[in-house]
């Protein structure tokens, strides 16, 4: 939702948004939008940029899951993206003796 500080009412600038996927910058938001499908499960969400003057709509790319989207930020002029994920789920803990 978007509101002038000076009154007005609110608007809405976007359908769905990922829990947590968002980021207000100068000149509009980056957001991960919402996925829906029958399992409720994807291996991939699409990052996307709204520009707040134009109200264009782009995608910036394609992030592979698992990512952590409460973690994602967007570096000043735009050109990095940074955000945390899973790189994998199960490994094994070995334990070597008599090692120097």
């Amino acid at each position: 939702m978007a509101r002038a500080l000076r009154g007005g009412r609110p608007r809405q600038l976007l359908e769905c948004v990922a829990d947590g996927g968002f980021r207000v910058v100068q000149g509009g938001v980056y957001y991960v939008e919402c996925v829906e499908n029958a399992n409720g499960w994807t291996e991939k969400v699409a990052l996307r940029f709204l520009d707040a003057v134009s109200r264009a709509d782009r995608l910036v790319a394609t992030l592979q899951l698992p990512v952590n989207l409460w973690d994602l930020t967007v570096s000043p002029g735009g050109s990095t993206v940074l955000y945390s994920g899973a790189v994998g789920k199960f490994g094994d803990l070995m334990m070597i003796e008599h090692f120097r």
